[in-house]
């Protein structure tokens, strides 16, 4: 104690954790005595109640430590048990983190070849639908051969009966329009006759369908609502192919409702003359190139229609009234009556088409005739499609 800074490092640094027991058993005797209190040894002295306070710390810390001391080794020992747990814990993290990337690795790869066979089944399927659509080419190509050798045979014939053909079915566009199926038949056996007698060939079979129809187009017209016995046909051939506008005589509006679904891709305009309006509807379809459809018209035409009939276009412009118009070559004129039998004086007749569309019973028959083979045998008209 001579030495008081080295005396209190000591004091300081004292292993306070490893004291022996006989030490504190020897020291509980001070301790227990009740004269070895820091207020009685002040009494005394000042640095003697610093050691009582020290050596009671002492003795205090080291029943502390007695409690503390098994559980710090517990402690330790669950620290030890935890970090060998921890070290396994990654470890087999590290392994399931390997599993998973395995199994994402497979899962792309069964995506990927998923996405092949899925590819392959689409390529087979295409191939199965070629293979099919190529059988079938290849029997049609079969029957085509002998068609074509049938359509051979038959131009060389139209060829030679190319001019009588021609003059048949131009006198047929231009003058049986007004007529039913009895008189159309009989004024073509009358110029079939005449044609004879002037050694002009055409062939014994003429039909107007076939030398200026078009099958195609014939079984569109059927689609948008012609009839398709033999009398609708030939009016619409004469409809498309007269270089006149048509006229058409409809009582029962089955022309009408077949030119309006013909023509409604092309904005179809449909006035009546009745309507105030209907020269500026005329105007600009002829403007515009859009067909216009003159519905239920009487005997008479309105004369300012006049220039429309005769198509006097002067350096690409028409006169209508008092304005000329810009004429497109899209325009179209189409006109019809519901009248069943109307009386159009010569200077109407020869400005238009006109064309019967009234039904008659044998066109009835007809008619129904393709209904009945509709129903009781459709095969035939899909084939016919």
């Amino acid at each position: 104690m001579n030495n008081p800074k080295d005396f209190i490092e000591k004091l300081k640094t004292y292993d306070k954790d490893n004291i022996k027991e006989s030490l504190l058993k020897k020291l509980k005797k001070y301790t227990n005595d009740p004269r070895f209190e820091p207020t009685n040894v002040a009494k005394k002295s000042g640095a003697a109640k610093s050691m009582c306070m020290w050596a009671r710390a002492l003795d205090s810390y080291a029943a502390v430590m007695k409690i503390i001391k098994p559980k710090k080794e517990a402690l330790a020992k669950a620290e030890g048990e935890l970090k060998v747990a921890q070290d396994e814990l990654r470890s087999k993290q590290s392994a399931l983190q390997q599993v998973q990337d395995e199994i994402r690795t497979l899962q792309s790869n069964y995506q990927a070849s998923q996405r092949i066979l899925e590819n392959l089944q689409k390529q087979k399927e295409d191939i199965e639908l070629q293979l099919t659509n190529a059988e079938k080419l290849v029997g049609g190509l079969a029957d085509e051969a002998l068609r074509w050798k049938e359509t051979v045979a038959v131009l060389e014939v139209d060829l030679v009966n190319l001019v009588g053909n021609i003059l048949l079915g131009a006198g047929y566009i231009s003058y049986v329009g007004p007529f039913t199926t009895g008189y159309r038949d009989s004024l073509l056996k009358k110029w079939m006759k005449f044609a004879s007698s002037k050694r002009l060939p055409f062939a014994q079979d003429f039909a107007v369908d076939r030398v200026l129809g078009d099958p195609v187009v014939i079984r569109e017209w059927n689609i948008h609502g012609l009839p398709a016995d033999s009398l609708s046909i030939e009016n619409g051939i004469i409809c498309s192919q007269a270089k006149r506008w048509p006229l058409l005589i409809d009582p029962q509006s089955q022309g009408n409702k077949w030119l309006k679904n013909m023509e409604k891709e092309n904005n179809l305009q449909a006035v009546k003359l009745s309507n105030p309006r209907f020269l500026p509807v005329v105007e600009n379809g002829i403007r515009l190139g859009q067909p216009v459809l003159i519905e239920n018209i009487g005997e008479q035409l309105d004369p300012a229609l006049e220039p429309v009939l005769q198509k006097n276009v002067v350096k690409g412009q028409l006169r209508l009234g008092d304005t000329w118009v810009p004429y497109s070559n899209e325009f179209k004129l189409l006109i019809t009556t519901k009248l069943p039998n109307p009386h159009y004086l010569p200077e109407i007749c020869i400005k238009v088409a006109l064309i019967n569309f009234t039904v008659t019973p044998g066109g009835l028959e007809d008619q129904l005739l393709v209904d009945v083979v509709k129903y009781e045998q459709p095969e035939l008209e899909q084939q016919k499609d």
